[in-house]
This record gives C-alpha cells, sequence and structure tokens, in this order.
C-alpha cells in the first residue's frame, strides 16, 4: 500500500495525539521539509551499519566526472549534491620504459626495452606512431619481462587489433586509482600530509573540491555521494507514493523528527521529550 503526503500527515497526526490547528497547517511543510533533512543529516552522521545505509539507498549515488586543473565545482557539475562519502582518484604515473616494437595482429603485442614493475593491469598509451590501436587505456597482460599484450577491458577477453607498422614514440603510464582522504585545512602545512598519485588527499572549499597532489594530473574522479532529496513531503499530496524514494523506516524517522520540531514549535516540551527519545532509541 503507498504511503502519501496526506496519509503521511495523519498518522503524524495521530504520533503527535493532537488534530493540528490552521495555525500548523500552512507551517507543516516547511516542518516536514526540515524534519526530512534533518533525518537525512542524522543518517549520515552514523554510517556505521548496513541498516543506515539502506534507509538511504535510493539517496546514495555514485557518478564519474573530469576534474579540470584537479578541481571539481559541485556547485556547477554536481547539482545534486549534499554530502560526499568517497572520492576514488585517477592518476597516471610514467614509466620509464621504451616501447620498441608492436605487432599489427591481434592482439597487438608490444616489446619494451627494460624489464619494469608492469603487471596484468590497466595503463595508459599515448603518441604511438604508424600502429596507433595502441593509443588509449588498454589493460596489460603479461607474456614475459619485456612483452606484453594489450586488451580492451580488464578480465582480457577483448583483445586490441594492431592497425598498422609501429614506428615508434609510444609513452606508457600506469593508472592509478585510489580513494582520496580529507584534508583538514589545520593539515595543509604539514608536509607529512601532502598528497601523493598512492595516498591522494581532497578538500571542499567554496563548493569547490581540490584534489592532491596538484602536481600530477586527476584525470578522473569517481565520487560516491548523498543527493538532495529529489521528493519532498506535501501534507496535501494523495498521489506520489513516498515508499518509491524512501524506506517505510526512514519516514517513520521523518515523521518522529517532525513531532519533535512540532513540539518545540508549540512549546509542548513533553511532545518534544517523547520525541526525541523515540528517535534516539530507534533500531
Amino acid at each position: 500500500m503507498a504511503l502519501t503526503g496526506v496519509q503521511l500527515s495523519v498518522l503524524l497526526d495521530i504520533k503527535t495525539d493532537r488534530a493540528f490547528s490552521a495555525y500548523f497547517n500552512p507551517d507543516k511543510n516547511d516542518l516536514l521539509k526540515e524534519a526530512l533533512y534533518k533525518a537525512v543529516e542524522m543518517a549520515y552522521a552514523t554510517l556505521d551499519t548496513q541498516k543506515i545505509y539502506d534507509q538511504l539507498f535510493k539517496l546514495i549515488k555514485n557518478a564519474s566526472y573530469t576534474p579540470v586543473s584537479n578541481q571539481l565545482n559541485l556547485l556547477t557539475s554536481v547539482t545534486d549534491y549534499l554530502h560526499e562519502l568517497a572520492v576514488q582518484t585517477r592518476y597516471t604515473e610514467t614509466i620509464q620504459t621504451t616501447v620498441t616494437a608492436a605487432t599489427s595482429a591481434t592482439p597487438i603485442i608490444i616489446t619494451l626495452d627494460t624489464r619494469t614493475n608492469l603487471r596484468n593491469e590497466e595503463v595508459d598509451f599515448t603518441s604511438a606512431a604508424g600502429n596507433t590501436a595502441i593509443n588509449g587505456t588498454r589493460y596489460l597482460k603479461k607474456l614475459t619481462d619485456y612483452t606484453f599484450a594489450l586488451y580492451q577491458d580488464a578480465k582480457l577477453t577483448i583483445p586490441i587489433s594492431g592497425n598498422g607498422t609501429y614506428t615508434g614514440g609510444a609513452v606508457v603510464k600506469r593508472v592509478v586509482r585510489k580513494y582520496a582522504k580529507m584534508l583538514p585545512p589545520q593539515r595543509k602545512i604539514d608536509v607529512f600530509s601532502r598528497g601523493t598519485i598512492y595516498d591522494p588527499k581532497y578538500s571542499i572549499n567554496n563548493g569547490v573540491m581540490q584534489l592532491y597532489p596538484t602536481t600530477e594530473t586527476c584525470t578522473s574522479i569517481n565520487l560516491d555521494y548523498i543527493i538532495i532529496p529529489p521528493v519532498l513531503i506535501d501534507y496535501q499530496d494523495n498521489l506520489v507514493d513516498l515508499e518509491l524514494t524512501y524506506p517505510l523506516r526512514f519516514l517513520y524517522t521523518v515523521m518522529s523528527e517532525c513531532a519533535l520540531l512540532m513540539g518545540f514549535s508549540s512549546r509542548d516540551m513533553l511532545l518534544a521529550q517523547n520525541s526525541t527519545t523515540e528517535i534516539i532509541q530507534q533500531p
């Protein structure tokens, strides 16, 4: 059975044991909006169990973005952003080696002039001439200390086909994907807190996420974040099923938060106290 704003409002009136007068009705949507955001904030602050994640599962989003000069403007690029959960950066590290040969077969097999610590992993190739199919993001399959086959996917099931005679110039860069840690302002001057491509950091100021290190180019980031609640609760709406967006247990939390706000608004300290107890004791 759907739970609409009208039905939730009825449950809220029963929960507070009073039929709210017209004094409250014009403000009820404002109180419900505030209660909704407070419930999200409370869940965000206690994201330590799967149960809490389940309450926010429709509000958690993952998306990939391309930073500009190692910055991502959250206000313009991530317009539904509310809180970050995890930031994974993608940097590259140039490998000091030369591609001396590359076959025009399927898959392409490249030969390096030196031993490296490259394994079966993701790399970026640029500037390869002649056999230009080498260029791009590729996955290596190590054959010997000097030779590697090139694939399109991490599972090494889709080989890259050559398209010509290799004439040189290929630059090999290892792709480094790591989760970044927040860099508090007071730690920015600490040399031991400086970010590296293997231990990246980030800070958020004025709605802009700054990625560290800034001396290397971050080519992309994967951002897990909580979005702005997409559906507000309208106590007069009898059409929108709120459970399509929010789990029922979360809506109960919103009702408790709203009852708390109503208790404070009406100076009903008993109602406020009971609502606070319900919020704290929620399983």
